[in-house]
């Protein structure tokens, strides 16, 4: 079970480093809807049993037929009925129609709602709704935020509200065009024309000759951060650029820091086991190592943190969420000195 959150995770990250660098590549046949749709959410059969939960379809026509890309429609429906997996009581309900020259699929569950202030944040990379009773393990917040961006550049959209019919719960909408299928050429690339000036935090894939010469020039930067999915993230926003190496503890990061001898260090502050602020100091006592520079990362933001950061000695101090630009910025300024 473990293993396969962590495969989820690791591709919803590559997804979102996809999708945010604004090019997707599109190719439309026919399909029918309900079994599509089936077809996405048997992935979450083991949540859904879980939970006890019931998947309602009956909203959704036998003979629906849509014409779309398959791969895009599954990562924005996957990403709402998973959504809904954490928040239902009893039933998620999927129901579709056509109006006018759109297809509107909803995706409605029975929990607790929605704050009208949390509507437009939801979609926000790294947002997650605060809940003081959820049990449930934390994502990382960008499920949501790849579903509407993918929505948007298949020219369609996602909105969320609570439920009209007396029922608590949310209600999301996808509303997409429908393409008929003589109109579209085999293979359409969307291009997201604002992606560059939209998303500068995102670095894009440079192709890089894959030759010892070219690793050994690299600086080496070690990430500690007991989170694998963040862990995982770093490591694919910064490896284009540095050489890589991460542990998933304190521990692990020390024990690597004596043999590897790294030009930087960037952990995260709350982990299991020896922390952030642990880790820092027992780098800055040791005079083998105390040169090396170490940035924290936190989701802490209050002042007593950033001191206690500064006084175990930590050389930049980002909170979480960042852009992954900042850390570039801080990481270069930092190899600078």
């Amino acid at each position: 079970h473990n293993y396969k959150r962590l495969y989820t995770l690791v591709n919803q990250l590559l997804d979102f480093r996809k999708v945010d660098s604004g090019v997707l590549e599109f190719a439309y046949r026919k399909y029918n809807l309900k079994e599509l749709v089936r077809k996405t959410y048997t992935v979450f059969e083991l949540s859904i049993k879980q939970k006890n939960l019931k998947i309602d379809t009956s909203g959704i026509a036998d003979n629906f037929e849509i014409t779309t890309d398959e791969e895009s429609f599954i990562k924005i429906m996957s990403n709402l009925i998973s959504n809904a997996i954490k928040y239902a009581k009893k039933t998620i309900s999927i129901s579709a129609e056509r109006q006018n020259n759109n297809l509107v699929i909803t995706v409605t569950d029975d929990g607790p709602g929605i704050e009208e202030n949390e509507k437009k944040k939801i979609f926000e990379a790294f947002y997650q709704i605060k809940r003081n009773n959820d049990s449930q393990t934390p994502g990382i917040g960008i499920g949501l935020h790849i579903a509407n961006t993918v929505a948007q550049m298949m020219n369609g959209s996602i909105t969320v509200d609570n439920r009209k019919d007396g029922v608590k719960g949310v209600c999301f909408t996808v509303t997409l065009p429908v393409v008929e299928i003589e109109e579209k050429e085999e293979n359409n690339t969307a291009v997201n024309e604002d992606s560059k000036d939209e998303n500068p935090e995102i670095i894009k894939d440079e192709k890089i000759e894959d030759n010892a010469e070219e690793a050994a020039s690299k600086k080496k930067v070690v990430i500690i951060d007991d989170n694998p999915d963040i862990l995982d993230f770093l490591d694919k926003v910064l490896s284009s650029k540095y050489f890589i190496i991460t542990a998933g503890s304190g521990e692990e990061g020390l024990a690597l820091l004596e043999s590897n001898k790294p030009d930087i260090v960037v952990s995260d502050v709350m982990m299991e086991g020896i922390d952030g602020f642990e880790v820092c100091k027992r780098i800055k006592s040791n005079i083998n190592i105390s040169h090396i520079p170490v940035i924290l990362l936190t989701a802490k933001t209050d002042t007593e943190s950033k001191v206690e950061g500064l006084e175990a000695g930590a050389d930049a101090y980002i909170e979480k969420p960042f852009a992954a630009s900042h850390l570039i910025a801080q990481i270069d300024n930092l190899l600078k000195k």
